[in-house]
């Protein structure tokens, strides 16, 4: 042991997970006891490693304390520990920003600010030479770099807005990084997504009564519809209360192994929440003392996985689903619809839409869109 040294002295819950951290990274660990009569109820214990992974250790240590349990667990699996947010420098980008940033805060990970651009397909006439009928490449290259510097300096702009909205208290104190790519919005946030893996996308969107003009190709909907992260969707026009106190949420669940999972991914994101759920069964294909036994087993394995929370079991009334949901939301408070996605195929898209792609142009409310 004389190649060993102390690192840490914790508690128990806090040793043990330090030690699997470092684990994972090839670090062996010593976890003891420590017995001091001077606090004979004082529970502690020294986690010890070789001396030769200190370098390593010490660079596990500072993540572990910059970054809350949920970052640092899903850095682990794979996930970039950042959290992206589309902007196309509207009102609706400042509030996804706002909520963007305020969830990047509580679960420890740094906002990345996302504008996408297209540049013109055709360029004006009098640079087409009419001998051949071609543009000269010189041209497209010089409409792309002016395209180019236009989008700059828009994103240089709002992203020095968004820095005094920091130095006056509207948003918390966070680095962050601004990205500026070219191509269609909704593709290159899903490319984006496939290839960096951010934790979540927080997107804006338009309320109710202007969604009818997106309904065929609204960014949101199809990023919703074909992101593997999770998504976060305001409407523009929502009041969106703090994200610490969003307590009622919720979830509709298809009474599939696929609702523990988007259960499972919530508390990682959130750090394991006190919340109160509602679990709301959307599967029509179950009798209905089926589904009232399945739903009962699952508030009953969420119940004794996560105490911290309160679930209920709530099957809506024979009729309409969507107007007797309606009505739930608004008779309790509801500040969050929760909703496991799975990936859609365009033709399904088309003719059988995703419970979040209705879910997302029916209401104004946040909703979260967990991928399955």
């Amino acid at each position: 042991m004389e190649n060993y040294l102390t690192l840490a002295v914790h508690t128990r819950a806090r040793a043990e997970r330090l030690k699997d951290i470092l684990e994972s990274h090839d670090v062996e660990v010593t976890l003891d006891e420590m017995n001091l009569p001077e606090f004979p109820d004082l529970e502690a214990f020294r986690v010890g490693i070789p001396i030769a992974k200190l370098p390593v250790a010490l660079k596990l240590m500072e993540s572990v304390e910059n970054n809350s349990s949920a970052g640092i667990e899903m850095k682990m699996a794979g996930m970039s520990g950042t959290l992206l947010i589309p902007v196309d420098f509207s009102e609706s980008s400042i509030l996804a920003v706002k909520v963007g940033f305020s969830l990047a805060y509580k679960i420890g990970i740094r906002p990345i600010i996302l504008h996408t651009y297209l540049s013109p397909i055709f360029t004006p006439t009098d640079q087409i030479d009419p001998t051949v009928g071609m543009v000269p490449d010189g041209a497209v290259v010089i409409e792309d770099r002016d395209m180019y510097g236009i989008e700059s300096r828009q994103l240089e702009k709002f992203k020095t807005k968004v820095r005094g909205m920091q130095e006056n208290g509207e948003l918390p104190d966070l680095r962050f990084s601004t990205l500026l790519l070219e191509g269609v919005p909704e593709e290159v946030i899903i490319d984006y997504c496939k290839e960096h893996l951010p934790m979540m996308v927080v997107m804006a969107t338009r309320g109710v009564s202007r969604k009818e003009e997106d309904l065929v190709g609204s960014v949101t909907a199809e990023v919703l519809d074909s992101c593997r992260v999770p998504v976060f969707a305001v409407p523009e026009n929502y009041k969106m209360p703090k994200v610490e106190d969003i307590r009622k949420l919720v979830m509709l669940c298809t009474l599939e192994r696929h609702d523990i999972t988007a259960v499972r991914a919530l508390m990682q994101i959130f750090n394991y929440p006190t919340c109160e759920f509602w679990l709301v069964p959307v599967e029509e294909k179950n009798s209905l003392n089926n589904t009232g036994k399945k739903l009962s087993e699952l508030r009953n394995f969420f119940t004794h996985t996560y105490p911290m929370s309160e679930f209920h079991k709530h099957p809506l009334d024979d009729g309409d689903f969507s107007d007797g949901l309606d009505k739930f939301i608004r008779e309790h408070d509801i500040q969050l619809l929760i909703v496991p996605n799975r990936k859609t195929n365009v033709f399904s898209r088309i003719f059988r839409p995703s419970i979040a792609h209705k879910c997302l142009f029916r209401r104004d409310m946040p909703l979260l869109a967990l991928p399955v």
